[in-house]
């Protein structure tokens, strides 16, 4: 018993430093995990009350996204396979080509490219010839087309251009269209 009285203070301070050890360090531990559990949740809930507040707002886009969605089928080719795509455009080039009043000389298609999971675009060009009229025309009626067709390069000249309005002038132009997919 002499001995225990002797060293009181050694299990004194022996018995603060297991407690130390095993139950306050832990239990600190837990408390700042619980501070930081505690941060990302009112942060979560700041968003969440900031969402609700623009409810309204948002609502509005949604609107507006469905009433854009619902255009995309007039804006774009709805073709079913590429071939029946590739004849629609076509057939709507030389219908503007001919009503402009200029002759078609080729019609090259490019190589499409993916642009969402549901749309392709894909580039033409386009080699014709006619008077300065023509190509104004032509270029009025492509940029005014449904489905959407648009020019990306233009060019044209002649052989000597006097400034007449019946001369001919030859003009290439690559033409850029959009065509939904279906979903694979």
């Amino acid at each position: 018993m002499n001995e225990i009285k002797k060293y009181k203070h050694y299990l004194i301070v022996l018995t603060a430093v297991l407690f130390a050890l095993y139950v306050t360090e832990p239990l600190w531990l837990m408390l700042n995990k619980q501070k930081e559990t505690l941060l990302l949740s009112d942060v979560r809930i700041a968003k969440a009350q900031r969402l609700m507040r623009n409810k309204e707002q948002l609502d509005a886009q949604l609107q507006q996204l469905i009433q854009d969605a619902e255009k995309v089928p007039s804006l774009v080719f709805v073709d079913a396979s590429e071939g029946e795509y590739k004849l629609s455009v076509q057939t709507k080039i030389e219908a503007i080509l001919q009503s402009a009043g200029c002759k078609l000389n080729i019609l090259n298609w490019d190589e499409s490219a993916q642009i969402l999971n549901n749309l392709e675009a894909k580039s033409v060009k386009v080699d014709f010839s006619g008077s300065p009229l023509c190509l104004a025309k032509t270029f009025r009626a492509v940029e005014n087309s449904q489905p959407v067709l648009r020019i990306v390069k233009y060019a044209y000249g002649a052989r000597g251009w006097y400034g007449k309005i019946n001369e001919n002038l030859e003009a290439e132009i690559t033409i850029k269209s959009w065509r939904k997919v279906a979903a694979q």
